[in-house]
């Protein structure tokens, strides 16, 4: 390997999962750093033992993510196709790559908490302005945005008047919250953790007493979305913490009722398959009795493909695809009953 160097892919293997990564700094001599997944494990094995605030926010988790969400947003093909078949011909890398996509779930999950803390039990700025304000500080809620909006301009037009569940809402469910203040449709909050589902009744009652959003069209309802009743449902959306037990018992349900009804499941490609959110087998689903209409893409995604950059989707091109083009790395996979 001339003057010491690494290829990028095998670089990038090492720096997520070890055992360790080497970098320089600056025009000094090389250093070792740890990776990722060796950062990661101990808190996850804390997390495990029931230790949950390993998995908070602080200098450490969040540099974690940031590396993270750094190396699968940033790394172009091919290095990101030549890392995922590193990671898939390997079952001891495959398994690292598992505990770090599990932890980032549950890391995720816990800094809503802690941002559901602060907008429910008012320990942030105060009033309308002042919850705007602690919502609009969630890392990822332009990511959100733009999911949101994508979807429901690719459902628009299929349905009118809608009542929409969404499952798995979690502590901080923007994802509902965004969509009934961009739309006004009547939305159902579906949460199996009660901890989380707690949490989430909480901040939409402190965004309804300030008239953020509506509290009689916003609800939460605790339970398990595999066995909840979504008759009275027009769009079905699940999210990517989801596990696929549950997203197939949901997809059944929806197969075997109403033909107008639609699910949307958020799905992963790429190194976000492998490294943040579990993948949606498409075929899987179509075999419970569903079409698979197409994939959105979110409005901000950023397309890489052979001797591109980068092309950033814009609202003009939203649509529903056959396929999500190369280097997107989240979709939502739109389906509708078979027959």
């Amino acid at each position: 390997m001339p003057s010491g160097r690494i290829e990028p892919a095998l670089d990038l293997l090492l720096r997520l999962l070890g055992p360790a990564s080497v970098g320089t700094r600056g025009d000094g001599p090389d250093r070792i750093d740890r990776s990722i997944h060796q950062v990661i494990e101990p808190l996850l094995d804390r997390y495990d033992a029931g230790e949950r605030e390993a998995l908070d926010p602080s200098p450490t988790v969040d540099a974690a993510l940031g590396q993270l969400v750094e190396a699968v947003v940033g790394t172009r093909p091919p290095t990101a196709n030549e890392l995922c078949h590193l990671l898939d011909a390997d079952d001891e890398l495959t398994d690292r790559a598992v505990t770090i996509r599990r932890a980032a779930g549950l890391a995720e999950t816990r800094m809503e908490h802690v941002h559901a803390r602060t907008v429910g039990h008012g320990t942030g700025p105060s009033g309308a302005s002042g919850l705007a304000s602690v919502l609009g500080s969630f890392p990822y809620l332009d990511n959100y945005r733009q999911l949101v909006g994508a979807e429901i301009e690719a459902i628009d037009g299929r349905r009118s008047g809608r009542r929409v569940a969404f499952c798995g809402a979690g502590p901080l469910p923007l994802s509902g919250i965004v969509w009934h203040r961009r739309t006004g449709d009547h939305v159902t909050l579906i949460e199996v953790d009660i901890e989380a589902a707690t949490a989430a009744s909480t901040v939409i009652d402190a965004l309804d007493q300030h008239h953020l959003v509506d509290g009689a069209a916003l609800a939460i309802q605790l339970g398990n979305a595999a066995t909840t009743d979504l008759t009275d449902t027009d769009v079905v959306i699940v999210a990517s913490l989801v596990d696929m037990p549950t997203v197939a018992a949901i997809a059944a349900m929806v197969a075997a009722g109403p033909g107008h009804r639609l699910l949307a499941v958020r799905s992963a490609l790429g190194l976000s398959a492998r490294l943040t959110y579990e993948p949606v087998e498409v075929p899987a689903l179509e075999a419970l009795g569903l079409r698979h209409l197409g994939s959105v893409v979110p409005a901000n995604a950023v397309v890489h493909g052979p001797g591109v950059e980068g092309v950033t989707i814009s609202r003009s091109d939203r649509r529903l695809l056959t396929i999500a083009p190369i280097g997107v790395l989240n979709t939502t996979e739109l389906f509708a009953p078979a027959d």
